[in-house]
């Protein structure tokens, strides 16, 4: 923290927001996932926000010479609703601790309280991947997001799941769902895989599944299909989503560019500190607040993974 020797509110403010927000936008290592990577990201200006599924536009049909255009019709199938969640903290900041220069004990708590609303975001967040395959945590069509019976409005059923851990053959094969993916129509819905998601535990597997040139899985120098076709999907890893924080190190997701998966943004985290004279004895507290949320408003553009999953 940068010596304070001018000590009025806006002064000393000034330099615990430079110290908090330093710590809150820390580089992290290589290949973590960013929220505005994985989350398609919105602003808000109300209480909650909601999304629709929709049994859209059907396949073309034939026409006759002098027949009438077809006219389709697009049905509301699920709806989604986004409640903003308050979150906030704070720390005690003494007077005489600024006066008499103990900058690194005031420093290390905004430190840690830059730290602590950056990984409460995250954690609340990819809660969604942690609880993935959970009965406890079903979204608007009834059931969890990787599941193996998705309904659709024709009676049928589809599935994002594939019931194994991350390899090769299961990556392809993840990727070829993501593809075939239908909405409640029969469209087949474009999806490129842009994001392989894992623990760290399995990063430096994925690493290798996906960006080795020749197969990583023999010695026989044939082309890593992955690799080669999709050179655009990025491997990211998430310690929230692994064991550490309540999940499974071995799930795995593959995540395309017209997935649902959302994060709305009602008030972006702000700081601010009270005057000390406001305090009779010349302790205040340094505040740090937001206010959004996070979920999934349907399974089209994710196919998740794991050897417990069916």
């Amino acid at each position: 923290m940068a010596l304070v020797t001018d000590l009025s509110p806006e002064t000393i403010e000034e330099g615990l927001n430079e110290v908090f927000y330093q710590a809150y936008e820390q580089e992290m290592v290589p290949g973590y996932a960013k929220l505005e990577d994985v989350f398609k990201t919105f602003g808000s200006s109300k209480h909650s926000e909601y999304d629709l599924r929709i049994a859209g536009v059907g396949p073309f049909v034939e026409k006759g010479e002098q027949s009438n255009i077809n006219e389709d019709y697009e049905e509301e199938k699920y709806k989604t609703t986004y409640t903003h969640t308050e979150f906030s903290n704070s720390v005690p900041v003494s007077y005489a601790y600024l006066k008499d220069q103990l900058y690194s004990l005031v420093g290390d708590k905004i430190t840690r309280l830059g730290i602590a609303a950056r990984h409460t975001q995250y954690k609340n967040a990819f809660s969604i991947f942690r609880n993935a395959n959970s009965t406890s945590y079903v979204g608007a069509d009834g059931v969890q997001l990787i599941d193996g019976a998705h309904p659709m409005e024709d009676g049928s059923t589809q599935s994002n799941v594939i019931s194994g851990d991350l390899s090769l053959p299961n990556l392809e094969t993840a990727i070829a769902t993501l593809m075939e993916t239908k909405d409640d129509r029969g469209i087949l819905i474009p999806q490129n895989p842009s994001i392989l998601l894992v623990s760290p535990r399995r990063f430096a597997l994925a690493t290798k599944l996906v960006e080795s040139e020749l197969s990583p899985v023999d010695a026989n120098n044939n082309i890593n299909y992955v690799s080669k076709v999709f050179p655009g999907l990025r491997v990211m890893q998430s310690a929230y989503i692994g064991a550490a924080y309540g999940g499974d190190d071995d799930n795995w997701f593959v995540i395309g560019d017209n997935h649902k998966i959302k994060r709305f943004i009602r008030e972006p985290i702000m700081t601010w500190m009270d005057d000390f004279k406001q305090n009779r004895n010349m302790v205040t507290n340094y505040n740090a607040y937001y206010r959004e949320s996070a979920g999934w408003s349907d399974f089209v553009g994710i196919v998740g993974g794991n050897a417990d999953w069916s």
